[in-house]
């Protein structure tokens, strides 16, 4: 078998030169990391090092296609550099093999494919919930007034109840419907969980028991520092003057609460006792790769760290109290219009550009400085946001949730299939966290307010207008000098560090500046900057709607009509992206940059979303819903229900867009 299968490989190494799309799919028994297994052979890895060296391409499938005692993947689809084809892989329908069978679509046009199904939850009938005895957790121990100790056993007991309240409602349903592959998945990924948790259970059984009879004491929390900042010696004094304030009370307390009747049981006791449970403090990370960035650099990667859906509900409970106690004490960065209600993209733009429109048409010089924090969640530093939270007013026990949240979490990185070991974080709040916007605004909420401009911040993206009211480009910069070095002290003093890649200075109506020194250094200026996602801000707010409305007919035009409205979008684009005729900028690599499809392919997927329709590519035997429409690519008369291809054409002006 695995001579077959290497003399597979050595053919399929030959065809990938081809200039024709080459497609090779089959049960190859490849193990690797990268295609979902924790242990490896030649043949994966032999498949790995092709996909490596960008002679083929990984397109899937990525749904277990083998049901055993595990699920696993060992079916694999290949394609060469040439395929230039659209392609989608699905699950075909029931057999008696343990494995799945795996169809290929293959099409010229684009394959929508189907939206995931989403509950209903506001259709739920609660009161048949309430009355199903077998969803009922009435064995929960009573934690209104237990330790904290006993919150997290309490915790523990019900987020495995939950799970085999989940793994008997698989299977009760799988007796009256039969099983499915979803189905099956879930219910080994539930069976594996309370396998584990039973263990547990009976591995910490007696020291669950006496550590329930011993008094309750927390150890005190450690620190870790950050060595490249000097101590903040306000901070550090504060701190250790008010150290019991940032940690739970030793048991819970309702009267603590000023309206206990909003919460029960396990919320109930972690609010009234100031305490962040630790089962909510696990985070499973991913790692979600950034547009535009290598592969291969660490640093192309955006960290999101997947929580408990239970201790969301406890931050989100939190939380809304949070913003109103901050919103009502006016305690958030007054310019702050980032995780603000009522406060968004557009404000913040407005603000600015309309600042710089007012004092330029006033006389005034001005100068634009846009600077963005880098990883500006994963380096808060706890101490210092600690600081600030006990300065906000907050309720005993909010300020001491608060700050338990911070300690002591954890969390496992996962690639594919394999999970990593539990590493303490000592800085930093997750992202995918409910609350962690909000601690982040608390955390720049004393950003300094500029005395020569304004200062605008959204998100961790700062932008800096600074205006002169002469015609001095000296006296212009020595004010933007002051204001960028304010802000680099505010850095320093908490430990945040601005993106020197992505920080920018420019100067308006200006062709030759003069220098601009901050703190002795020359800063150099640059012709252009992005911020705050105006390129797509631009187009979807001016330009797409008039293009695209009513998306039916108007997916129904011909090819020559379509086209002149394409060329309006391509020249829209060359003019927020400041691209120029000589800079050989195709019109694919404008879209490509600004993420935008083209504008056919946009009118389709309006025009079947409008139909109600989810999917254009079904099995041969299965009849198309869009059976009617129209390709835009072709004459009206053609019925043909096949996503249109993208074709992007030369440019016209914007003029042209006017009956």
């Amino acid at each position: 078998m695995r001579v077959s299968i290497l003399r597979t490989l050595i053919g399929w190494a030959c065809v990938t030169y081809r200039q024709t799309p080459v497609f090779l799919l089959g049960d190859l028994n490849a193990r690797h990391p990268y295609l979902g297994y924790t242990t490896t052979n030649q043949v994966g890895t032999d498949i790995v090092d092709y996909l490596r060296r960008h002679t083929a391409c990984h397109i899937g499938p990525h749904f277990p296609t083998f049901f055993n005692h595990q699920t696993s993947s060992p079916d694999i689809a290949l394609t060469n550099r040439a395929n230039f084809l659209h392609c989608s892989l699905s699950s075909g329908p029931l057999t008696t093999s343990d494995h799945v069978p795996v169809i290929l679509d293959i099409s010229t046009s684009p394959i929508l494919i189907p939206s995931t199904k989403t509950f209903t939850f506001h259709r739920t009938d609660w009161d048949a919930f309430k009355e199903d005895d077998a969803l009922q957790m009435t064995e929960l121990p009573d934690v209104s007034h237990g330790t904290l100790e006993k919150t997290d056993d309490a915790l523990e007991t019900w987020m495995t109840t939950l799970l085999r309240i989940q793994f008997r409602a698989l299977r009760d349903r799988a007796m009256l419907r039969g099983w499915t592959y979803d189905d099956y998945r879930q219910y080994s990924q539930l069976k594996v969980a309370l396998q584990d948790s039973r263990r547990t259970e009976a591995r910490e059984h007696w020291g669950r028991r006496l550590a329930g009879l011993a008094a309750s004491s927390r150890d005190p929390r450690k620190e870790d520092y950050d060595d490249d900042f000097d101590d903040n010696d306000l901070v550090l004094d504060y701190i250790s003057t008010v150290v019991q304030r940032t940690y739970p009370y030793d048991n819970a307390d309702p009267d603590r609460l000023t309206d206990s009747a909003l919460f029960q049981a396990i919320f109930n006791a972690a609010l009234s006792a100031g305490y962040f449970p630790d089962g909510f403090k696990q985070a499973e990370m991913r790692m979600i790769p950034k547009a535009g960035k290598p592969l291969t650099h660490p640093e192309s990667y955006r960290p999101i760290s997947l929580l408990e859906v239970s201790g969301k509900l406890l931050e989100r409970i939190v939380t809304s109290r949070l913003r109103v106690h901050l919103e009502a004490g006016n305690h958030l960065h007054p310019t702050q219009y980032g995780f603000r209600s009522g406060r968004g993209t557009v404000h913040a733009i407005a603000l600015a550009t309309e600042t710089m429109g007012i004092h330029q048409a006033g006389g005034f010089r001005c100068n634009l400085v846009l600077r963005d924090v880098s990883k500006a969640f994963d380096r808060v530093w706890h101490l210092g946001l600690k600081y600030k939270i006990l300065h906000l007013g907050l309720p005993a026990p909010v300020e001491r949730l608060l700050c338990d949240f911070l300690d002591d979490r954890s969390a496992r990185v996962r690639v594919g299939s394999h999970l990593g070991p539990a590493v303490s974080l000592a800085t930093g709040v997750p992202q995918g966290s409910v609350i962690s916007p909000m601690l982040y605004s608390i955390y720049t909420s004393d950003c300094p307010v500029s005395d020569a401009g304004i200062n605008v911040l959204y998100a961790d993206d700062v932008s800096q207008v600074v205006f002169h009211p002469g015609r001095s480009s000296r006296m212009l910069n020595a004010r933007t000098g002051r204001e960028i070095a304010r802000i680099n002290a505010f850095e320093r003093e908490w430990r945040i560090r601005t993106n020197m890649a992505k920080f920018t200075v420019i100067t308006l109506a200006t062709k030759t500046p003069t220098p601009l020194l901050v703190d002795g250094d020359d800063v150099g200026f640059r012709p252009r900057g992005s911020t705050l996602g105006l390129v797509r801000l631009i187009h979807g707010a001016l330009i797409l709607p008039i293009l695209t409305y009513p998306p039916v007919p108007l997916h129904a035009l011909s090819k020559i009509a379509i086209s002149r409205l394409q060329k309006v979008q391509n020249s829209a684009l060359r003019f927020a992206l400041d691209t120029r005729w000589d800079d050989f900028t195709t019109t694919a690599s404008l879209h490509e940059a600004a993420s935008l499809p083209a504008l056919n392919v946009r009118l389709h997927e309006m025009a079947a979303k409008k139909r109600g329709t989810t999917t254009t590519k079904q099995h041969p035997s299965v009849v198309s819903p869009l059976r009617g429409f129209a390709r835009p690519d072709d004459t009206p008369g053609d019925t043909d229900g096949n996503p249109p291809v993208a074709f992007l054409l030369c440019d016209l002006p914007l003029s042209s867009l006017t009956p």
